[in-house]
This record gives structure tokens, sequence and C-alpha cells, in this order.
């Protein structure tokens, strides 16, 4: 037998739509569609290839630590500065827009740099970090902006048909970057030659540039309803002294450790494959294709084992796998090894975030969550800092391999995968939006280790009303 909806949620929607008429409405939705498809092909020929490019410059294993890992530590300001920024912004779309432009901007200014030949370790940490700033800062405004304008009765199937055209574009970009960068670098001798690559890497980051860029256009041209407000910052410190915040802090202490444990390995994996095992652009391509597919294709498997069986029986499993994923890497010596190592790697982190978000959300109140979320990202940022400097420091003074750094961070995990079984609270009152098949995630952008990372999908975390396959399909932004 079916639950009856809440009487209020009905009511609520409609006062959520009552502000934009439908035709202005419609008109957003029908632009977001195309501007899913520009922001996917912006990271399939933008950041997916950052890490390559540091290879390609030659970096140190501290500058490849870093080009991974302090764009995503500075990054977690973005989100704080765009909550700062709606508490007293009755408007969204303007930041949204100023935002994406100079993301586009930086992202010429980087393809001009390798054109010129001027780009350095240093600088494409630096321009890495400004991206990384801008996007996550434009994702939390995007959210409350589409959570606001999406009709809840819709929300699920809408994002599960934009995640589909962003998917798509970046896959294309993703396919067409790697031809061309083989291209232009096999007359140089290969992926390790960035004399031969550089044409490449400015060409792949202009057409990213181009296209964030066209986002922005059909950004500016899109409705916005009005914005309801947050919770306040007092409101926010007192839920953290209940029982409920408890449990929202031991959760995200727990996903903090498990990134720090991650990072001592994730930003190596890349240079392994180009360096190590001598891979072509094609074949860096087509490993990185299969982290992306297989966490797409799993996220809907996932959800309902969460609704079957609780998000912390599910999440535990997760932390186990995460721990695993890097032990094949201990004997890969061909592509073959690579794509089924790098498809666990997919199905393992869908699994992770789908859970820890579901996590996180019964465990917070959808006022709070704002907050709750933003101060998840500080604490990752922080987290995965600190693991990359560890695996950079293994690598560079006491001289380890990739292989053995692979070793440590394995260890690592699994010892956190045994002790954070105790930690995972165990919510004796589960909310009705907390369930998986509302959790609507978003794609924020590439991570080396993992594909796509993804988001709940609004701001305040609403649920959505997906249909039959729509499940825990991410959005883009």
């Amino acid at each position: 037998m079916s639950t009856p909806p809440k009487p209020d949620r009905p009511a609520a929607a409609a006062a959520k739509a009552s502000n934009l008429d439908p035709a202005a409405r419609d008109r957003a939705l029908q632009l977001s569609l195309w501007e899913a498809g520009l922001w996917g092909l912006m990271v399939g020929c933008g950041e997916t290839y950052f890490l390559a490019t540091a290879v390609a410059l030659g970096a140190s294993p501290l500058q490849l630590a870093l080009v991974v890992t302090l764009p995503l530590f500075l990054g977690a300001a973005g989100p704080l500065a765009a909550i700062r920024l709606l508490g007293w912004l009755p408007v969204r779309r303007p930041a949204v827009v100023t935002i994406a432009v100079l993301q586009a901007i930086n992202l010429l200014v980087m393809a001009w740099a390798e054109v010129a030949a001027v780009s350095t370790p240093w600088s494409l940490i630096g321009s890495a970090s400004l991206h990384q700033v801008c996007a996550m800062g434009a994702g939390t405004l995007w959210s409350s902006w589409y959570g606001d304008l999406v009709p809840e009765n819709i929300r699920g199937r809408y994002f599960a048909r934009r995640n589909r055209g962003s998917q798509l574009a970046l896959f294309a970009g993703l396919a067409l970057s790697g031809g061309w960068l083989q291209w232009s670098a096999g007359a140089g001798g290969g992926p390790l030659d960035h004399s031969a690559a550089g044409l490449g890497f400015g060409a792949i980051f202009a057409v990213a540039a181009l296209a964030r860029l066209a986002s922005a256009a059909l950004l500016s041209r899109s409705p916005e309803p009005r914005f309801g407000g947050l919770a306040s910052l007092g409101q926010s410190a007192r839920f953290l002294g209940t029982e409920r915040g408890r449990n929202a802090t031991r959760v995200l202490v727990v996903g903090g450790v498990v990134q720090l444990t991650t990072y001592i390995a994730s930003p190596f994996f890349v240079p392994f494959m180009l360096e190590e095992l001598s891979f072509s652009y094609l074949q860096y391509m087509a490993a990185t294709a299969a982290v992306v597919a297989a966490k797409l294709w799993s996220l809907p498997a996932w959800g309902h084992q969460i609704d079957a069986h609780g998000a912390g029986t599910v999440f535990r499993t997760a932390v186990l796998m995460v721990s695993l994923v890097p032990l094949p890497w201990l004997f890969i010596h061909g592509l073959g090894g690579v794509l089924l190592a790098q498809a666990f790697s997919g199905l393992s982190w869908a699994c992770y975030e789908v859970a820890f978000f579901t996590l996180l959300v019964e465990s917070t109140y959808r006022r709070t969550r704002p907050y709750v979320f933003a101060t998840q990202n500080l604490f990752n940022g922080t987290a995965q800092l600190l693991g990359s400097l560890i695996g950079a420091f293994l690598l560079g003074q006491l001289g380890l391999s990739f292989r053995a750094v692979f070793g440590v961070s394995t260890a690592a995990r699994v010892l956190v995968s045994t002790v954070q079984r105790r930690w995972i609270p165990r919510p004796t009152e589960r909310p009705p939006e907390a369930r998986s098949h509302r959790l609507i995630l978003r794609a924020i952008g590439f991570r080396p280790h993992a594909g796509l990372a993804l988001r709940p999908a609004s701001l305040d975390e609403s649920d959505g009303d997906g249909g039959a396959g729509d499940e825990h399909r991410p959005a883009a932004m």
C-alpha cells in the first residue's frame, strides 16, 4: 500500500512555481537542457585533462599533488562565499553568470599559456584553483536557483533528462580531446613531450572556454524565481548540538578521514599511467571513460540497495570497497587491467557517494543543510590536501615508487574501513526526503580517482519524484 503524500507538499511546490509564469519557467527549463550539454563539453575538454597537462609539463610529485588538491581545498571557499552572498543578495542569476564568464576567461588564459609555451606547473595549479573556486561557488548558487525553479512533481525526470545530455557531451569532449592530443603529440613521440602536445592542450582548453561562454549566455537568458532564504548561521550552529547534529558531525569526520587516505594515492594514478605504463592519450582517455561510465551506470542499483538495507549498512560496504580500489594497481601492467580497475573504482565511488549523501541527509534538516554541506566541502578539501602532501612526501622525499604509495593508501583505507563501523550513526527517524530514491544528485566536476564528483541537486536538498529509471541520475552545472 502506498503512503499518501503530505498535504503541505503540493502547496509548497505551487508556492515555489507561482512567482514565475509557466512560459518563463518552461523557457528556463529548456535552456537549461542545452546549457547542461555545454557544461559537459567544458568538463570533457577541460578539467579532465588538467592532471595530464601537469604530467606533460614535467611536474614534481608535490606539484602533481597540488594540481589536484589545492584547487579542492581553496574551492571549499566557493560554497561558503555563495551562502554568504545568498544571505543578502535577493537574486542568483547575475552571480552565476559572472562566475561562469570568469571560468571561461580563465580557461582562455590557460589555452594561451599552452600555445605560447609559457605554461608551468605552478601557473597550472593557480589556474586550476581559480577554476575550482568558481565551479563550486557557481554550483551552490545554481542549486538554489534551479531547486526553486524546477517543479517538484517533475524534478527527478527533468534532472535525469538533463543529465543524459551532459553525459553525452562530456564523453564526446573526452573522446575528441583524447584523439586530438594523440594526433598533436604524435610528432613528438608521446604524452611526455609537452613541446609537441602544447598546441593540443591549448586547443582543448579553448574549446572548453567557448563552451563555458556559451553556457553563460544561456544562463543569462534563463528566468529566476524569487529566493526563499536560508536558516540563519546561529540556527545551524545550534543544530550541531542536537542528537541529529552530532550524527551529522560523525558522518563528516568519517568522510574527511576517507578522503585523506584516498588522496595519498589519488593524484598519482594519472602520472602512473602516462609515465610508468607509457599510455598514449587515447589509452588515458579510455581509462578515464571507464571510471565515469561505471559510476553513472551503477548509481541506480546502489540507490535501490540503500532503500532495501539502509544508508548506514550500504555506506559501511562502500568504505570497504573504496579501501580496495588501489589494490589492483599494485599488479597492473596493461590497458586491460587498468580498464577493469577503473570500472571497479567507478562502482565503488558511486556506492560511496550516494550512501554518504543519503546518510548526511538523514542526519540533517532542510534549512540547515546548506551550511552542513559547505562544512563538508571544507572538511574534504582540507583532508584531500593533507593526504596528497603525504603521498608527495612518500614519492619525492622517501623515494617510494607509485605502486608502494598505492600500497600505503590501501593499508590506510582498510584501517579506516575497520574503525568507521562504530562511528556511523543509526538514525531512529528517517525523514521522507532522505529516502534514496528521492535524492537527486548533480555532477560538480571531475575527480581523477572517481570520475564525476556528485552532490545533491538543490540547495535545500528537497526531494523530487522521479519516474522509474530516473533515480540517482546526476544533474550538471
